[in-house]
């Protein structure tokens, strides 16, 4: 099942894409929403990639008092759906000790719910890391937020 073939006609709302909620994570003197759209699927030098966060942009919608377009709406819908299938979904357990390195802009991640211990000493223990990579993919260089934080800079 490939979204190219099972919903071409929502490809062009995906890579058109809408402005984002930065949610507190953007640099000192930016807006909290991008000025620009930021597209779900974007394509450079025959590289694919994806960013999709769906609350970033219903939030930004929120925040400007108007509604995300109908067919983009339509189109994180049915993405939600495929990222969740049997089909594209991996699930794993985590152990203590376990590490895990995911690059957002090849694959959609997400963790389950689960009860954390009561004992401080015993508490899920997880660090957010970004890191710089020489070879990192190309990107499209109209997304200035996205592209200083993938590769090491400000933000």
């Amino acid at each position: 099942m490939c979204l190219q073939k099972s919903r071409p006609d929502l490809l062009p709302a995906l890579y058109t894409g809408y402005p984002y909620h930065r949610l507190s994570e953007h640099p000192p003197g930016e807006n909290e929403i991008t000025e620009y759209n930021v597209p779900v699927f974007s394509q450079c030098n025959g590289d694919i990639s994806i960013r999709y966060l769906r609350f970033n942009i219903f939030a930004a919608a929120f925040a400007r008092g108007k509604k995300v377009p109908a067919k983009l709406r339509e189109a994180v819908d049915y993405l939600g759906e495929l990222a969740i299938s049997p089909v594209f979904c991996w699930t794993t357990l985590l152990e203590e000790s376990d590490m895990v390195f995911f690059n957002n802009y090849l694959c959609l991640h997400s963790r389950t719910a689960f009860e954390d211990n009561d004992d401080p000493k015993k508490k899920r223990l997880m660090y957010r890391v970004w890191l710089e990579c020489e070879n990192f993919r190309a990107m499209r260089l109209n997304l200035p937020f996205i592209l200083k934080v993938a590769v090491g800079g400000e933000g």
